[in-house]
């Protein structure tokens, strides 16, 4: 059994992957696992996931970078080393052939798709994201699960603050180097909303960005509605594919 930190005692692993199965709130049923734990083993509650069984590629994937869960837990502590808000992790656990785990602490804020559409808050949510994204790409971080259900949001008399979740998969360059504009803009046109918000980012993104135009910003948009149009594609294919062999 392979656990993080060095030095855990494997009690305390066993014992919180049990509660794990015990009565719990579960907060996503897919591929993966995700609930709400209290265990005597800490003391507050944990958010505990339990990965899935990883496809042929990841498997391929996890020989040289290591499986799911690690990559998540290194991922939360560089991301905290390099002042950014994630999840405390707590734990990270492979128990040889019966799953891989990770338990961080809680997550207290909301997700930033409650916010998109609130007119009296966008445009100031818009520039403080577009100025975070910029923040997170200039210390060489790119999530490539950027979603607006990922990214958590707080208001208060500073502004508002944002921290990332679900860090598994991440490219973080290792001397801090800053992606591409074009690795940068491509990784924008993950984040699942093309309506005005997603403008009012890109806007800021580019002003923030003295090497970007006008030009840049009316191309980026055009490329954003065709990677959503082949994401769209793409979900009714395997939607219909899944279909067909739940009848076979």
């Amino acid at each position: 059994m392979k656990m993080l930190p060095a030095g855990t005692e494997p009690e305390f692993a066993l014992g919180i992957i049990g509660d794990f199965y015990k009565e719990c709130s579960c907060l996503h049923q897919g591929r993966n696992t995700v609930k709400l734990v209290t265990t005597s083993f800490w003391p507050r509650p944990l958010v505990v996931k339990r990965f899935g069984t990883p496809n042929v590629f990841q498997r391929i994937g996890a020989l040289w970078k290591g499986d799911r869960g690690l990559r998540a837990y290194r991922n939360a502590e560089e991301l905290q080393r390099r002042g950014f808000a994630t999840p405390k992790p707590i734990l990270y656990v492979d128990a040889d052939g019966a799953g891989v785990y990770i338990a961080t602490e809680v997550d207290t804020g909301a997700p930033l798709c409650q916010f998109i559409g609130q007119e009296d808050v966008e445009d100031a949510l818009a520039d403080s994201f577009a100025a975070f994204t910029y923040d997170l790409h200039n210390a060489g971080i790119v999530h490539r699960d950027y979603n607006n259900t990922n990214i958590r949001v707080r208001s208060g008399h500073g502004g508002w603050t944002f921290s990332l979740i679900d860090v598994d998969r991440m490219s973080i360059d290792k001397y801090g180097v800053r992606p591409s504009a074009g690795k940068r803009l491509k990784n924008l046109r993950l984040f699942s909303d093309a309506g005005s918000f997603y403008k009012k980012v890109l806007m800021r993104y580019v002003a923030l960005d003295g090497d970007m135009s006008v030009k840049r910003f009316h191309k980026e948009l055009e490329a954003k509605m065709m990677h959503d149009k082949r994401y769209r594609r793409k979900k009714l294919i395997l939607n219909k594919l899944k279909r067909i062999f739940s009848r076979v």
